[in-house]
């Protein structure tokens, strides 16, 4: 058995917290046991994607209004269980008690998209991210949500019926539509056809990156850390 550390980080935007469970730690990590050529590659979708879809959108449809829609599971991490060999190796200790964690850990590089939802129910132009379904629609395609008793896109409502019908848990703060709409971090426009990173991003961003070159000038030949260039990088 193995016994990673865990911990709780803070969600971005949210008072909400994460449970990580670290799996890169120490010298024998849970990690270090993947074949990277196994989980490299992993079709995520990303704003590629979605520009494409935007651009094929617009030739199709002409000047018609579009709006997006993202979509986000509960607990989407946890929703699929791993081979019952990996489960041995995801056992929590907390207070001195042992768990065994039998579903998918959020913070394993197998992790990967867990959530497949393209093409079924035949909802066009749907993108994945992980645990957020999202997509182009036209301004005027809403149609009533009885559950949440207002008027969303028709694509958005079938695919939380599609969830409803699989049991898969949803909360309606995370059923969002507009624009324009941050997905993956990015503010899309889907009219102006813009993506830009939203203010409050532009300016940790930048403050970031004061820091990280404000190196003193008494320490000559100071450097930052693989880990530090990543952390900004990403």
């Amino acid at each position: 058995m193995y016994s990673m550390p865990i911990r709780a980080v803070p969600k971005p935007g949210s008072t909400d917290l994460h449970m990580v469970t670290d799996q890169s730690a120490g010298q024998f990590s849970l990690n270090s046991m993947i074949p990277r050529d196994g989980i490299k590659g992993y079709p995520l979708d990303s704003m590629k994607h979605l520009g494409k879809e935007l651009l094929f959108f617009r030739c199709a449809f002409g000047n018609q209004s579009l709006m997006l829609f993202k979509s986000d599971v509960s607990e989407a991490y946890h929703l699929m269980p791993v081979h019952p060999f990996w489960q041995i190796k995801q056992v929590n200790m907390i207070d001195g008690n042992r768990s065994v964690d039998r579903c998918n850990a959020f913070g394993g590089h197998g992790s990967g998209c867990i959530w497949i939802a393209r093409y079924l129910k035949d909802i066009p132009r749907l993108l994945v991210y992980s645990n957020d379904s999202y997509s182009i629609v036209k301004a005027l395609s809403l149609v009533k949500y009885e559950p949440f008793n207002k008027f969303m896109p028709a694509d958005q409502v079938v695919l939380m019926n599609l969830w409803m019908e699989l049991g898969i848990p949803f909360k309606e703060k995370k059923q969002l539509f507009g624009l324009p709409l941050t997905i993956i971090g990015i503010e899309v426009g889907p009219n102006a056809l813009t993506f830009m990173l939203p203010q409050s991003k532009c300016i940790q961003l930048l403050t970031e990156i004061e820091k990280f070159c404000d190196i003193p000038h008494h320490s000559r030949g100071a450097k930052h850390t693989l880990r530090e260039w990543q952390h900004l990088a990403g």
